[in-house]
């Protein structure tokens, strides 16, 4: 399935305010069957007259939904001083929430204390308390989160 929406996962380096969802909700997915690695032009040929079946986001297997509910900042303690940096910071949320922004000064190399970063959560009861990292030398590490603060959308 090949969706033609960006992604609602806002790119790690952006800020964006928040918004309504809602208002995408009249788009459909192409399914071109059988997969091909450029489906532009069989889509293209299928809206020309060759039939297409349109399917509602909710409709196909694989859709999943939630709804972001709250910007939530959190404070990691003890972040691996070998993940220090923009990519590997932001991504850490992935599990647990869509990142939002890192603050400038934990990405910076200024202050290697505490990692300061707001994601957008379904709610706080998502954000864990620990998170594990694998280090590039096998060896694990715990991060502690503690939530700085919450704003309901």
């Amino acid at each position: 399935m090949t969706p033609f929406l960006p992604s609602a996962r806002a790119p790690p380096t952006s800020t964006c305010p928040p918004v309504t969802l809602s208002r995408f909700s009249h788009l459909a997915f192409a399914v071109v069957d059988p997969p091909t690695t450029a489906p532009a032009q069989v889509v293209r040929d299928a809206l020309v007259g060759e039939g297409v079946t349109l399917v509602h986001p909710d409709d196909t297997p694989n859709s999943h939904y939630f709804e972001h509910e709250a910007f939530v900042t959190v404070a990691i303690k003890d972040y691996s001083l070998e993940h220090w940096n923009r990519e590997r910071i932001v991504s850490s949320a992935g599990p647990y929430a869509n990142p939002y922004s890192a603050d400038p000064v934990c990405v910076q190399g200024v202050d290697f204390s505490i990692v300061i970063l707001t994601v957008k959560a379904k709610g706080v009861a998502d954000i864990p308390f620990e998170e594990y990292f694998k280090n590039h030398c096998g060896v694990g590490s715990l991060a502690r989160l503690e939530i700085v603060d919450v704003k309901l959308l």
